[in-house]
């Protein structure tokens, strides 16, 4: 069961570094949101916005998406002016697209070395986060 737990998270990967290609992102400045960055899709000509965020309780990395979609025009001035304030309070909710803060590097090089891991230590990782 673990080692299949592992392939799933091989796959997910695989399938997050295909989705992510397309998202523009950039670090913001500290906000009293603790909104860490911003993305966008400028391969359509309209767009969901992504946050990445972090928890001010726990202190872990929370995913969201806007609710709604914007025009690329309208997504460029929230990203290039990080005013994201009227995106917040139209709603946002947890996005499954993650991860793509990282540059494309950073996921080949994390799913490479998972791929070189042996099935003991692979067994070892998965034992140690449950």
């Amino acid at each position: 069961m673990s080692f299949m737990k592992l392939s799933r998270q091989l796959e997910s990967l695989r399938k997050e570094t295909i989705s992510l290609d397309n998202l523009k992102f950039k670090t913001i400045e500290k906000n009293s949101r603790n909104i860490t960055h911003l993305a966008i899709n400028e391969s359509e000509k309209t767009t969901l916005i992504y946050f990445r965020g972090v928890s001010k309780v726990t202190g872990d990395i929370q995913w969201y998406e806007s609710k709604s979609t914007y025009s690329l025009i309208d997504a460029q001035k929230v990203f290039k002016n990080e005013d994201f304030s009227e995106i917040l309070s139209d709603g946002i909710t947890k996005s499954n697209t993650k991860n793509w803060h990282k540059t494309q590097s950073e996921i080949n090089s994390e799913k490479e070395t998972l791929e070189k891991l042996t099935k003991k230590e692979l067994i070892e990782i998965i034992i140690e986060q449950m």
